[in-house]
């Protein structure tokens, strides 16, 4: 696992309390119509795959969206307007892997989504002596195929190690006069063409961690060998990678097609 990459000098804002109406709105796993903002661009990479050009969960192109947790599809999400957690919607009110869905409260209770060689942390009790071995998330636990419907899933870790290496990519600060920072991926040979993932942060059991500072967005790839970690797009000012982080975590999602 990666260290932590988010600065500790980011400020930590503690998530509100959870409320059972407000549950039911956040994401609905029914939902066949992609937003009208959302477009799909092609950013010349060899593959032909082409990545959303804002967040899942949000309304524009710097909005923070919903936070997931790995193989989840129902999160947090914030007001995109401000990107604050003013008027915040929430489906759960904490990120840990006590409220985990795919494990029953830590580390050596997976019951999805667990390599056959980690048999020490699978629930077996529940689930049989032998994991699953299913290491790419199903279509039914992807959370950009269960918000916006239609192709729309999360990438791979293939597909994220392209962006990475087949676009010109920078940290960009207070894109487009929107007093917002993040990473930008362009198309190599057309520069009007790409994508903006804004610094978004991430969220655990203590609320916000780099928010402005630093960005995670999931891959659908658990990594090989640690059932505890699934490969996520990272950044920050000074660095940029793919790497793997503890599922448990609320982080962004960008779809693709």
């Amino acid at each position: 696992m990666k260290k932590y990459l988010f600065p500790f000098a980011a400020a930590i804002l503690m998530l509100a309390a959870c409320n059972d109406d407000e549950n039911e709105n956040t994401v609905n796993p029914n939902q066949e119509k992609t937003p009208t903002e959302v477009v799909a661009v092609d950013l010349g990479l060899p593959s032909g795959t082409k990545w959303a050009n804002m967040n899942v969960g949000a309304t524009k192109v710097t909005g923070f969206g919903t936070y997931f947790a790995w193989g989840e599809i129902k999160g947090y999400t914030v007001n995109t307007e401000t990107n604050g957690d003013e008027g915040a919607v929430y489906s759960k009110d904490k990120f840990s892997w006590e409220t985990y869905g795919w494990c029953k409260g830590n580390t050596s209770t997976f019951t999805k989504y667990c390599p056959t060689a980690n048999a020490d942390r699978w629930e077996a009790s529940a689930n049989g002596g032998v994991p699953d071995g299913i290491t790419q998330l199903e279509i039914a636990d992807d959370a950009a195929r269960a918000v916006w419907g239609g192709a729309w899933r999360m990438p791979t870790k293939a597909e994220a190690d392209e962006l990475l290496a087949q676009t010109n990519s920078e940290w960009v600060t207070n894109f487009e006069g929107t007093g917002v920072d993040g990473y930008k991926f362009t198309n190599k040979s057309d520069a009007t063409k790409f994508i903006f993932m804004p610094a978004a942060g991430c969220l655990g059991k203590d609320g916000y961690y780099g928010k402005g500072t630093g960005g995670g967005y999931w891959t659908s790839t658990l990594t090989p060998d640690d059932p505890r970690n699934a490969y996520d797009i990272y950044f920050g000012v000074d660095y940029l990678g793919v790497d793997g982080y503890y599922r448990f975590y609320g982080q962004s999602v960008r779809a693709v097609q």
